[in-house]
């Protein structure tokens, strides 16, 4: 019989029941996985009447290829009203700004794909440095406090990716913008 007929879910020789094109790739890839010869195998279990069960097949993601697409896109689902961890609109809507309207376009510009390449250190100090006012004073430079707020939201964001094992903790050590040495105290002595 040709192979064509089964998989179209054409009824074998016998069998008045119609087959679903499911179950017969599913025979198929049970077969050739185990090595068998696939057309043999499928039309025995037809002969028999027992073609296995259908089983969903769960989307196999390749953690070491999650785009930085992907990441942003799957943080903001995980934040909106339906999730289990929902965030107030307005803050979502900062967090879609900083994804989609910096993160991404500085990813495109930088031919930067994967979200594990932001584990680099000088990758990140450069990508908060690009941060720029989108709205009053397009161009320039960020305010510090509106800077620290930004960070605080990449860095949530990146600690997002790490809990779902797409980049490992070293991510995480973006420094603080703004920090300065602590200042020396003088000792206070000989007061009369």
């Amino acid at each position: 019989m040709p192979m064509s007929d089964l998989v179209s879910g054409m009824p074998v020789a016998g069998d008045p029941r119609p087959r679903r094109q499911a179950e017969t790739e599913a025979c198929l890839r049970v077969a050739q996985h185990e090595g068998l010869d696939a057309e043999r195998e499928v039309a025995k279990l037809y002969e028999r009447g027992t073609v296995p069960p259908v089983k969903p097949e769960m989307q196999v993601i390749d953690e070491g290829a999650i785009t930085a697409r992907y990441a942003g896109q799957r943080y903001l689902a995980s934040r909106t009203g339906a999730s289990l961890d929902p965030i107030e609109l307005d803050t979502l809507e900062h967090y879609r700004s900083l994804i989609e309207q910096t993160l991404l376009p500085c990813c495109d510009t930088k031919r930067i794909t994967l979200i594990q390449d932001f584990e680099n250190r000088d990758l990140c100090t450069r990508f908060t440095e690009s941060w720029r006012q989108m709205r009053r004073k397009v161009g320039e430079v960020l305010a510090m406090s509106t800077r620290r707020t930004e960070l605080q939201r990449f860095r949530t964001f990146l600690k997002f990716c790490v809990e779902n094992g797409w980049m490992p903790r070293a991510a995480l050590t973006v420094s603080k913008p703004g920090r300065r040495p602590p200042r020396r105290r003088r000792s206070v002595t000989g007061l009369s």
